[in-house]
C-alpha cells in the first residue's frame, strides 16, 4: 500500500523511495539495498515479468478469479463494485445464467 500511496493511477512508482518504503515494513534497509544492487534476483524478476505478461497482465494487481469451471482476469486495481459484478457473473454462469459484465482492464 505504501509503494501506491500519495500517487496517481497512471503515475510511475518512485525507485528512489522503495529503500525508505521497504524499511516501513520491517525489511533492513542495508540488506535491501544489497539485494538490489547486486542484481542477484534480477533474472528471476524478469521472467516472472515475462511471464505475467504471456499470460495477459497488464496491469497491477493482476487477478484471475476461479469459480467451477469458469474464470475471469482483472487487470489492475478496481472497484469493490466491478470485482463484485465480476464474481456474481462467474458464480450466475455455474447455474447457466451468466449476466453481462464489463471487463475490467484498468492498467495502474
Amino acid at each position: 500500500d505504501a509503494i501506491f500511496a500519495g500517487r496517481e493511477l497512471e503515475e510511475p512508482t518512485n525507485m528512489i523511495t522503495l529503500p525508505d518504503v521497504a524499511a516501513e515494513a520491517g525489511v533492513d534497509k542495508a540488506a535491501y539495498q544489497s539485494c538490489v544492487s547486486s542484481g542477484k534476483m534480477k533474472e528471476r524478476v524478469e521472467a516472472s515479468v515475462e511471464e505475467a505478461f504471456a499470460l495477459g497482465a497488464k496491469g497491477t494487481p493482476y487477478t484471475v478469479l476461479v469459480v467451477g469451471n469458469e474464470q475471469a482476469v482483472i487487470n489492475g486495481a478496481q472497484s469493490y463494485d466491478v470485482v463484485k459484478s465480476i464474481i456474481d457473473n462467474l458464480i450466475s454462469q455455474l447455474d447457466g445464467q451468466p449476466t453481462t459484465v464489463e471487463t475490467a482492464t484498468t492498467t495502474p
